[in-house]
C-alpha cells in the first residue's frame, strides 16, 4: 500500500510541479486539505452499528490533498477507511477496508465567471485501490483487494476566502462484486469470497459526500 502512495504522490507532485508556471492557484495558494464523510446505502446488508434497515448506511472516512493545477481544474490524492459488518453462512462478521485514490476534479464555470477553482460546481473522476480484512466464521483473518472507478458530481463553497464546504453525490463500480445478477441482495452466499467482494461492490455503488477542508498554501 505504502509503494502505491508513494507512485501516487510523485505523479501529483510532478503535475503541480510543472504546472507551477502557469498559475498561481486562488489568492496565491494552492493546497488544500480535506476531511470527507461519505454515506452509503447498505441495502439489507448489516451496518457497523448491525442494523438491517433499508435507510441504515455505512459511513466512509476521507482525508484528502488537493492541488489546483489551473483555473479550472484540482488533482488529489486520498485516503478511505470504512469499518462496518457483512454476513456469510448465517455469521454476522466485522470487516474493514482502507486504501487510496488519485482523482481530477473538472470545474463547470464559463471563463466569465468569478467562481474559478477551488469553488464552484464540479465533475470528478476518481480511481481507488482497496485492500480489505476481516473475520470469518472460523475467525481466521481473510484480506484481498479491489480497484474502483467513480464519477461525481458535486459543489465547493468557499468561506473566508480559506474555509471550503463540499457536497457531492457519485456513482462507481468495482472490478469485483456482484452487482448485475439476481443475488445482488444476497449476503449470505455460498462464496466467502462473494459476500465480502459484493460487500464492498454495494457500498462503493452510490456515495453522498459532505466535507470541510482549508486552503492552507
Amino acid at each position: 500500500m505504502k509503494k502505491y502512495t508513494l507512485i501516487l504522490l510523485l505523479v501529483l507532485t510532478s503535475i503541480n510541479i510543472g504546472l507551477f508556471a502557469q498559475n498561481n492557484g486562488y489568492l496565491g495558494k494552492r493546497v488544500l486539505f480535506n476531511m470527507d464523510v461519505k454515506t452509503t446505502p447498505t441495502f439489507t446488508a448489516p451496518t457497523y452499528f448491525g442494523s438491517y434497515d433499508v435507510v441504515s448506511f455505512d459511513f466512509t472516512l476521507s482525508p484528502n490533498i488537493e492541488c489546483i493545477i489551473y483555473k479550472k481544474g484540482i488533482a488529489g490524492l486520498a485516503f478511505n477507511y470504512l469499518s462496518t459488518q457483512y454476513q456469510y453462512d448465517h455469521h454476522i462478521l466485522p470487516i474493514q477496508f482502507y486504501g487510496g485514490g488519485i482523482f481530477y476534479k473538472q470545474y463547470l464555470n464559463k471563463s466569465t465567471d468569478y467562481y474559478q477553482a477551488p469553488f464552484g460546481v464540479y465533475t470528478a473522476f476518481r480511481f481507488d485501490y482497496y485492500k480489505f480484512s476481516c473475520k470469518t466464521p472460523s475467525y481466521n483473518d481473510y484480506t484481498g483487494t479491489m480497484f474502483g472507478f467513480r464519477v461525481e458530481i458535486g459543489v465547493d463553497y468557499l468561506v473566508w476566502n480559506r474555509v471550503r464546504i463540499s457536497w457531492g453525490l457519485s456513482i462507481g463500480s468495482t472490478n469485483k462484486g456482484v452487482l448485475s445478477t439476481l443475488d445482488f441482495f444476497d449476503y449470505s452466499s455460498s462464496s466467502l469470497e462473494s459476500a465480502v467482494e459484493s460487500r464492498l461492490a454495494t457500498n462503493y455503488l452510490f456515495q453522498n459526500k459532505i466535507g470541510i477542508g482549508i486552503l492552507l498554501f
